[in-house]
């Protein structure tokens, strides 16, 4: 069993207080949750409540996104660690982020720009420029995430990237109905 230390508790209680501001329908189950961890933090018997807690919000919005920029980030930075002859025998623009759909995946969109202006984090994330996807994107990112891939210490090397950006074109061709190719409108 693994047991949250007390930072770990302030990130989620924190986390839920954004949730919260941003979800005011589910607010009162964010504070409920919120009590808990807190209580938790003094009482070392709560602890399998808060692990609970803690499982149960790993598909949240949030997390979602910010695990997904994660990801974007890591291969952003495997490719610009390459050398310049090696970074020239590769088309990039598969790492670029695409976003999200505006329309249908608005909470996401709005947690994107929350988590890079709001908090500061990814600003350095190649995002696609003023265009966003016309179709659903959480179903690729959760594909892209059970790769698992950035979550070890292991660096990607030319080939590596090569083999990610063919993994995620075959993936936008599973997912997207248009064959891989997204159609993208202007962001408002």
């Amino acid at each position: 069993m693994t047991y949250l230390s007390n930072v770990e508790r302030r990130i989620l209680i924190n986390q839920l207080q954004i949730l919260a501001v941003l979800d005011r329908k589910q607010g009162k189950g964010y504070e409920s949750s919120m009590r808990l961890l807190a209580g938790a933090m003094n009482d070392a018997d709560s602890l399998e409540p808060v692990r609970q807690i803690a499982m149960a919000e790993v598909d949240e919005p949030m997390t979602f996104t910010f695990r997904v920029l994660s990801l974007y980030s890591f291969l952003q930075n495997a490719f610009y660690a390459l050398d310049l002859k090696e970074k020239l025998q590769i088309d990039h623009t598969a790492l670029v982020f695409p976003g999200f759909d505006a329309h249908s995946e608005r909470i996401y969109s709005d947690h994107v720009s929350f988590i890079r202006n709001g908090l500061g984090q990814f600003t350095l994330l190649e995002i696609w420029n003023n265009e966003t996807p016309q179709a659903p994107m959480a179903p690729f990112y959760r594909k892209l995430l059970a790769l698992k891939v950035g979550e070890t210490d292991a660096v990607l090397d030319l080939a590596g990237i090569t083999d990610m950006i063919e993994t995620i074109s075959e993936l936008l061709a599973q997912t997207n109905p248009n064959g891989g190719q997204l159609e993208t409108a202007s962001a408002a």
